[in-house]
C-alpha cells in the first residue's frame, strides 16, 4: 500500500504539465508523509537507494527537495521533526545535539549527505546548501546531523555496511573498459588509434573524446556499484558532483583542482589540436609538445613524486587506486610512510619475506590503505607496554579469492578480553572502521587476549561477531581482508 501511494507521488512529481505551486503542495504533503513511513534507518535506505540508483536529474533534484529542504528553515525543519519521531520511536533518540559531536569532528576525512564518503563529498554538501539558497557552513551542519541521527543514543550503532567486493569489481571493470581505461593510463600511438576509432573521427578531438568518457562513466556508475569511490571519480572527470554543481575545494584529499573537464585542459586542448592532453611523456618530447602544467605542483602521498602535467596527474590517479609493482608496490608505499612518520625509529618493522611479493597487485583505495595502516600502528605504539620496541610482521599476500594485508604485533596482548570485544569497540576503532575500513575491506582480528585465551574475532565483515577459539597465538594481528569475488 506505501510503495503504491510512493509511486502515485513520484509520477506526479516528474509530471512536467504540472504548475510550481501543485508541485509544492505534493512535495509538502509527500514529504510529511514520508517522514513517517518506517523507522529512521528505513527511511535513510530509502533515500539512498532513490539518490545512489537510476533516478534523472530532476527526479534527483526532487529527492533532495523532498528530502533536505529548500532552505536553511526546511532543513531545520526536517530535522526537528525526525528528532521528534525518534523520541518518541527510541528513548535513546534526542534532540541533544551534543550526541551529534563526532560528525562535526574535523578530523573526519569522509562525509556526505546520507553515507560517509569521501572528500569530494564536502563540496558535495556545499553546492547542495547553495542550490536549496543554504549557508555553506550552515549546510554542512544540518546535513552532518541528519546523517548523525541514527547514531545517537547509549548504545553502540554501527554503520551501514558496504561489501569491499563492490569496490574491486567498481575498479576493476573502470581499468578494462577500453574508453575509462585511457583516464587512468598514458596514451600513445595505438591507445590515439583506438580513441580516435570510438570517436569517428580521423584526428583526436578532445571534445569528442571527453563527451565519450562522461557517457561511459555514467554507464559504468549506473552498473557497478561504489558509493565511497564513485564521487572522487567523478570530480576528476567531470569537476562536478550528483547535484551538477562545480566542485569548490577539488576531486581529492589533495584537494587538486585540475581534472579532464576543466576550463584551462579545455583552452590548451584548443591550442593544442590533435594532441591527448595525457599524451605519453616521452613522445611529447619527441615532438616538443609542451603537456598540460599542473600549477601550483603538488607532490603524491603515494609516489612521493612531484605532479607537474596533466601526464603525470592522470598515472596518479591510477596509482590511486592500483597497487602493482616496482615504486607502486604496497611494500614501497609503506615504507615511505614508515620513513614519513619516523616509525622505524619506535617500532621494529619487517616485512614477512614469503607473504609480501613485490609484484601483487590488486585494485583497492590505496589512500585509504595507507590511512589504515597509520591508525593501526599508531594504536600498536599506544598500547605496547613491555620494555623494548613493539615488533610488527607485515604480509601482502593472496589466498582463495582473497588479497590480504596482515599487520601483526608480534609480542603484543589485546587489550580487551574477548567478550568486551565481542560487545564493544573503543573510539578508535570505530572511527577505523567507519572511516577508512567500511567498504575497502574486512577486518579480522587473531589474538593473544591475555590468560591463555586465544581466538579469532571477525571485528567488521557484515556479520555477527563470532569467536573461533585458537589453541596457542603469539601476538595481536589484524588482517585486512580484500574479497576478490562476491560472497553470499
Amino acid at each position: 500500500m506505501t510503495k503504491t501511494r510512493y509511486d502515485f507521488k513520484k509520477e506526479l512529481l516528474v509530471e512536467k504539465k504540472m504548475n510550481s505551486n501543485q508541485r509544492e503542495r505534493i512535495l509538502e504533503l509527500a514529504s510529511k508523509e514520508f517522514s513517517y513511513e518506517g523507522t529512521l534507518e528505513q527511511r535513510i535506505q530509502k533515500i539512498e537507494e532513490l539518490i545512489f540508483r537510476e533516478n534523472t536529474d530532476e527526479e534527483k533534484k526532487i529527492i533532495f527537495e523532498q528530502t533536505l529542504g529548500s532552505g536553511t528553515q526546511k532543513i531545520a525543519d526536517l530535522n526537528n521533526e525526525l528528532h521528534e519521531i525518534n523520541s518518541k520511536l527510541n528513548d535513546a533518540f534526542g534532540d541533544d545535539p551534543d550526541k551529534v559531536s563526532n560528525l562535526s569532528d574535523p578530523r573526519y576525512e569522509d562525509v556526505d549527505r546520507i553515507n560517509t564518503l569521501n572528500t569530494t563529498e564536502i563540496d558535495e554538501l556545499s553546492n547542495l546548501a547553495n542550490l536549496f539558497g543554504d549557508s555553506e557552513s550552515k549546510g554542512k551542519k544540518e546535513l552532518k546531523q541528519f546523517k548523525g541521527l541514527k547514531r545517537q543514543g547509549g548504545t553502540e550503532e554501527k554503520p551501514k555496511y558496504y561489501d569491499p567486493y563492490k569496490l574491486y569489481e567498481f575498479l576493476f571493470h573502470y581499468n578494462q573498459n577500453l574508453v575509462l581505461r585511457y583516464t587512468c593510463h598514458d596514451i600513445d600511438e595505438d591507445a590515439l588509434t583506438n580513441i580516435n576509432a570510438r570517436c569517428n573521427s580521423e584526428t583526436y578531438d578532445f571534445t569528442a573524446h571527453l563527451k565519450i568518457i562522461i557517457e561511459e562513466f555514467e554507464k559504468h556508475s549506473k552498473q557497478y556499484f561504489a558509493p565511497k569511490i564513485a564521487p572522487l571519480i567523478r570530480g576528476y572527470l567531470t569537476g562536478k558532483g550528483y547535484t551538477g554543481s562545480q566542485l569548490q575545494n577539488g576531486w581529492s584529499t589533495d584537494k587538486i583542482r585540475e581534472g579532464w573537464s576543466s576550463v584551462k585542459l579545455s583552452h590548451w586542448a584548443e591550442q593544442n589540436p590533435g594532441i591527448p592532453p595525457n599524451w605519453n611523456e616521452d613522445l611529447a618530447e619527441e615532438k616538443d609538445i609542451e603537456l598540460f602544467p599542473i600549477e601550483p605542483q603538488i607532490k603524491s602521498p603515494i609516489s612521493f613524486e612531484p605532479i607537474q602535467n596533466f601526464t603525470q596527474l592522470t598515472l596518479h590517479f591510477k596509482n590511486l587506486f592500483h597497487v602493482k609493482y616496482g615504486n607502486e608496490s604496497l611494500k614501497a608505499i609503506l615504507k615511505r610512510v614508515n620513513e614519513f612518520k619516523k616509525w622505524n625509529d619506535v617500532i621494529d618493522i619487517v616485512f614477512d619475506e614469503h607473504k609480501f611479493p613485490d609484484n601483487l597487485e590488486h585494485f583497492t583505495s590505496v589512500d585509504k590503505v595507507r590511512w589504515a595502516y597509520v591508525r593501526l600502528l599508531e594504536s600498536i605504539v599506544e598500547k605496547h607496554n613491555i620494555d623494548g620496541k613493539p615488533k610488527v610482521k607485515l604480509g601482502f599476500y593472496e589466498e582463495n579469492q582473497c588479497v590480504y594485508l596482515s599487520i601483526h604485533h608480534v609480542n603484543g596482548v589485546y587489550k580487551k578480553t574477548i567478550q568486551n570485544t565481542l560487545e564493544r569497540d573503543g573510539e578508535k576503532l570505530s572511527l577505523l572502521i567507519e572511516k577508512q575500513i567500511n567498504g575497502l575491506c574486512n577486518l579480522i582480528l587473531k589474538a593473544d587476549f591475555g590468560g591463555s585465551n586465544y581466538a579469532e574475532i571477525n571485528l567488521w565483515n557484515g556479520k555477527e561477531r563470532q569467536v573461533i577459539p585458537l589453541d596457542n597465538f603469539q601476538g595481536v594481528q589484524f588482517l585486512l581482508e580484500f574479497p576478490k569475488i562476491k560472497r553470499s
